[in-house]
């Protein structure tokens, strides 16, 4: 063998450890999130609809951009984080 051994079997350990199910459960909070944060902004476009017919799409437009603002740094920063920390990944220990 030229490669290091390793115990496949170790990977079962993993599959019974907290982490793991933490991990997995992260994509169900994460769309709870947004479809929670999507009633929620829905419900203010309606309250400015109501409370100001004529300047409606003005403050909505400003209430989903700031949204907007504060969402996509995050983002990008987590992409490219995840970019760089795959190539370390990739090329192994």
């Amino acid at each position: 063998m030229t490669g290091p051994v390793v115990n496949i079997w170790k990977l079962l350990d993993l599959f019974s450890q907290f982490i793991f199910s933490c991990v997995v459960g992260a994509s169900s909070a994460m769309e709870v999130f947004i479809a929670l944060s999507a009633f929620i902004g829905g419900y203010k476009c309606m309250q400015i609809y109501h409370t100001d017919e004529d300047h409606y799409w003005k403050k909505s437009i400003y209430l989903i951009g700031r949204k907007l603002l504060r969402i996509i740094p995050l983002f990008y920063f987590i992409f490219f984080a995840g970019w760089v920390c795959g190539a370390f990944l990739q090329s192994g220990p």
